[in-house]
């Protein structure tokens, strides 16, 4: 069996020389490299925190402050760790700009390739059953917080094969009040009273102009349909006040509201007949409906 040969003597020598004169350089560099790197991760959530409880930075603004300081720092500390090899000004310049040359054109020509997420931080959106505010971005996952104030983190693929709504891509949205009242009531009365709901409150734009339709005769009820524009951001508030007023409303003009309502019709069969008894045999048999309804609503008819 061969033995393995011994490390060359002159190679073990080569690689000292070397290591004695680019050593400490290596250890400097690397120290440098990690230390930046780590600064920079810790460096990032401080100034977003101190951009948003001090300053007041929106949360759109406030992401792109922070990733430009990513990237100055970034550069920065290329450029460092280029100097502290040994790299002269002149090579360092080069290096940087045909970087930035590089990545320009990357992004120029691969960007209509390259998925990209429909919203931006800051944004309320609706993927699949979650509904929260976006708080970060990264490459491979979006940060979300609920209205519940859980701190969510879904895959950007998940997000990507699924749809997105974002609340925040148009400037308006539409209101939604919806009532049923009995057949009844004044139906006239009660469209006037919810579109002059509508009008009256100074957060409802006044075009579109608000309109209240008819939408359904169901079983038992009527239903109403308001609908009105407003401010996305007063969207919520506006629709919610806007039931409650219409509750209290409906009441003070004595229109009733439906209510889900079964009627039980009770017959009373002659003995030994199929079919049901005259109206006389009925009057005559009061006793005996009172008998039969208390059995139903005790459960003892349905046996």
């Amino acid at each position: 069996m061969d033995m393995p040969m011994p490390m060359n003597l002159k190679e073990v020598e080569q690689f000292l020389m070397f290591w004695g004169a680019y050593g400490q350089q290596l250890i400097v560099t690397l120290a440098m490299l990690v230390g930046g790197i780590i600064v920079l991760q810790k460096s990032g959530p401080l100034l977003d925190r101190f951009l948003c409880t001090s300053c007041g930075v929106r949360d759109r603004w406030r992401a792109e402050i922070v990733t430009a300081y990513y990237v100055v720092i970034g550069v920065i500390l290329i450029g460092l760790v280029l100097w502290n090899l040994g790299l002269g000004g002149v090579i360092i310049r080069q290096v940087l700009m045909a970087l930035g040359l590089t990545i320009s054109a990357l992004m120029l020509l691969l960007r209509p390739y390259i998925p990209t997420l429909p919203f931006r931080v800051g944004d309320i959106i609706k993927t699949g059953s979650l509904i929260g505010r976006v708080e970060g971005i990264s490459l491979v996952s979006t940060r979300l917080r609920t209205f519940d104030g859980l701190t969510i983190f879904v895959p950007n693929a998940k997000i990507l094969n699924d749809y997105v709504v974002n609340y925040h891509s148009t400037p308006n949205r539409r209101i939604k009040v919806d009532v049923n009242i009995r057949f009844d009531q004044d139906l006239v009365k009660a469209k006037k009273i919810i579109e002059a709901l509508f009008v009256a409150d100074p957060r409802v734009l006044p075009t579109p102009r608000p309109l209240v339709y008819v939408t359904a005769m169901a079983d038992y009820s009527i239903h109403l349909a308001g609908r009105g524009w407003a401010r996305n951001a007063k969207v919520w508030i506006t629709q919610c006040e806007l039931i409650e007023k219409l509750k209290y409303r409906l009441e003070q003009e004595g229109i009733q509201v439906a209510f889900p309502r079964t009627d039980l019709n009770v017959l009373s069969y002659a003995r030994g007949s199929n079919e049901p008894a005259g109206v006389a045999d009925e009057a005559n048999d009061t006793d005996l409906q009172e008998q039969q309804i208390a059995q139903l609503m005790s459960g003892e008819g349905l046996q």
